[in-house]
């Protein structure tokens, strides 16, 4: 009487062709996308002010363009509805703690997802958004320093060099110098901000008292 039945070789093919048919994307994905050799972060280093961009670097040629699909994680929690390569500085404070999830997409095709090391959040720090006036009028110059910090620090103000006379008020950051009529030559002056992590901006200015009166009589 005839036996019927199946041996190692063609269990084996029924076993490939089942599993294929069962997890077609999932092969495609990992094994035809494209797939990346590392992520950077820029700039470098980052803080609320300048937000942050991961960019992916590829294995080999990329053929037609590659978008990359991102997941941004802050503290460990993702962000979500946050999906491309930068993140706004409005997702985080100084301190706290980035990563980001890269996938590679290159038409139908996904490559295998790269998670990145977690970098801190650096301090922003403060600029300075005045600018000294042009002329010296009457023999008077005065000029109120304006400062912004995007940590939103509480800023303190500093006279590094100045004219022996001219008068500071540290609080509000204004500046003035009554100038007596024989004054000529050129006078430095320089004002610091600091916003008490580290962060300063200073500004150098020089007054050139030999101009006529009512003319441009600075620079930096």
């Amino acid at each position: 009487m005839p036996k019927f039945g199946f041996g190692a070789r063609e269990v084996f093919l029924s076993v490939c062709f089942i599993w294929f048919f069962c997890h077609p994307v999932t092969t495609l994905a990992s094994s035809m996308g494209p797939q990346i050799f590392d992520l950077t972060y820029k700039p470098s280093p980052f803080h609320v002010g300048t937000g942050i961009e991961v960019v992916p670097r590829l294995l080999g040629g990329t053929g037609e363009e590659v978008r990359f699909h991102c997941r941004w994680f802050v503290n460990g929690r993702e962000i979500e509805g946050q999906n491309g390569p930068s993140l706004s500085g409005d997702f985080f404070m100084r301190g706290d703690m980035i990563s980001v999830q890269v996938t590679a997409v290159q038409g139908d095709y996904r490559g295998g997802a790269v998670k990145s090391g977690e970098v801190e959040v650096a301090n922003a720090p403060p600029e300075i958004v005045s600018q000294p006036p042009a002329q010296v009028a009457e023999g008077r110059f005065e000029y109120r320093l304006e400062a912004v910090d995007a940590d939103g620090d509480d800023l303190t103000f500093s006279l590094a060099e100045a004219p022996e006379s001219m008068q500071f008020d540290a609080e509000t950051g204004r500046l003035l110098w009554h100038v007596e009529p024989w004054t000529k030559g050129d006078f430095s002056v320089s004002v610091v901000v600091q916003d008490g992590y580290g962060g300063l901006a200073r500004q150098d200015i020089v007054l050139n008292l030999d101009h006529a009166e009512g003319k441009d009589a600075f620079h930096e």
